[in-house]
Order: C-alpha cells, then structure tokens, then sequence
C-alpha cells in the first residue's frame, strides 16, 4: 500500500560510525525486499539515491558487496523516473523536477503537506537536527524532514501512475 502508515526509512544521526551502521540496515532492508519481492523494481526521481549508494560503498569500501552489486549493476532494480519524462515528454515547465512536474495541476497534481519544503530545505533542516539541543525539538525537526521524504515518495508514486495512464502507443506510427 502507499498509505503514510507503509512508508519505511532508514535514519543516520549524522556520526560517521553511524553512517557506516545505518548504510548495512539500509542493505539489509533492501536484501528483504528483494527476497520478498523477487521482480522489485525501485522507482527513484534523479540521480541522487544511485549517487549516494555508490559514494557509501566507496567510503566504506563496499563495492564488491553483493547487495551494492546488485543496486548499482546490470540487472539493477533501480529505475529512474526523470530518465522516462526526458525521453518521452515535452512539458511546460521552466524545469524538469519532481516538485514542478508533480505539482502542477495540469499534470500529476500532487501537493506536499509542507508547502515549504524540498531537498535543499531538508538539508538544511537536518544541519537543524544535528545541532538542536533540546531531544523534543530534534524530534519535531525529524518528523518534518520524514514528512518531507514521505510525500517525495507518494509523489514519485503519483508521478509513475500519471506516466502508467499514457496509452502504450502514444507518440508512434
């Protein structure tokens, strides 16, 4: 289901010896699915999850590790929705982000609970989050920048249905 209570995340508390620990639950959360879900296709919007799995497994010297292999190889899961609306649509906008296209009532019209919020906005609040003091404060900041992530999520799901309802021979002879 893609209902808020589905949505499962893997958090680092920013201490490079976490990062470590927090990548191998990552890779074991992705191990289950896979043995779950044999043809599991991992719908991202960009590069950057496909950027962040590779500079992980540099750091940490984790290229060889079968599950890295799998994410990052051939035959991988991984399936980049933007790769799609750049080969297939001309649309108008000024830009080609899963915020803009998502947002648009004229094409997926998906709206985040935070209006605003977005990846520079949850960088920024996570710097938030490492230096807040107050335990109550750093929960709310979390549970903001989760929202966020959440209705990323939801929207690259909105956007992969709006592109699944295109007939299959739209555009050809």
């Amino acid at each position: 289901p893609y209902d808020s209570n589905a949505f499962d995340f893997v958090w680092s508390d920013g201490a490079r010896e976490m990062d470590y620990q927090t990548l191998l639950v990552f890779l074991e959360k992705v191990d289950h699915y896979r043995r779950q879900y044999p043809d599991i296709i991992l719908a991202h919007f960009a590069n950057f999850e496909v950027a962040q799995i590779k500079s992980y497994a540099v750091r940490y010297g984790m290229e060889l590790d079968e599950r890295v292999c799998w994410l990052l190889g051939e035959n991988s899961p991984l399936f980049d929705l933007l790769e799609v609306v750049r080969r297939s649509l001309v649309l108008p906008l000024k830009s080609y982000g899963l915020k803009p296209i998502c947002k648009s009532p004229h094409l997926v019209n998906f709206q985040w609970e935070l209006e605003e919020s977005g990846s520079q906005w949850s960088v920024v609040r996570y710097i938030d989050y490492l230096h807040e003091s107050s335990e109550q404060k750093r929960l709310s900041i979390k549970q903001e920048i989760l929202s966020y992530n959440r209705d990323d999520v939801k929207a690259t799901h909105a956007l992969e249905a709006w592109l699944r309802a295109f007939p299959r021979n739209c555009g050809s002879e």
